[in-house]
């Protein structure tokens, strides 16, 4: 270790071992963001759960691959902007959305609810979705969409199985 000319050996030693100490902790830091970004990345792009990230007006900045396949829209659609929660919306769901933008700029949170969206071939898709404001910004949420198709099909074979029961 290099040291001016009448330096302190001892206060060099503390010198560099703080140089090292910080090199160190950014090592550590820049591991854990990169395997936070891999975890991110891994929830994103796998198919279990849509994700999007949108503004409080209904406009869809970005979404993931499941969540685009369950609306039935493309990457190229998000991109030219005809990808708008506000108009997948049903009439009858709008309030369930109205209340879910007060608690986002309320709290910073909005409970899962249910209710659907109208996919881009005007099907009706039901979903549980939930969200939470993005840390700092005033106007830009990130939300988890669920797709419920597959238990509403359950539920209902199981209220037939239930009423032919009550028959037989």
């Amino acid at each position: 270790v290099w040291a001016p000319a009448g330096a302190p050996a001892e206060a060099v030693w503390k010198s560099a071992s703080s140089i090292h100490s910080r090199e160190v902790d950014r090592a550590r830091a820049k591991e854990a963001l990169r395997e936070s970004e891999e975890s991110y990345r891994s929830l994103w792009e796998g198919n279990l759960i849509g994700i999007l990230k949108a503004d409080l007006r209904g406009k869809i900045l970005d979404a993931n691959p499941a969540f685009l396949k369950l609306v039935g829209y493309t990457r190229e659609d998000l991109l030219a902007g005809r990808v708008r929660w506000a108009d997948m919306t049903p009439p009858e769901n709008r309030a369930l959305d109205e209340r879910a933008v007060a608690q986002l700029e309320a709290t910073g949170l909005a409970a899962p609810w249910e209710k659907e969206y109208v996919r881009r071939d005007g099907s009706r898709v039901p979903i549980l979705i939930g969200g939470s404001m993005i840390q700092g910004s005033t106007d830009t949420c990130v939300a988890f969409v669920l797709d419920l198709t597959d238990r509403r099909r359950l539920e209902e074979q199981l209220r037939q199985a239930q009423r032919m029961e009550v028959i037989g």
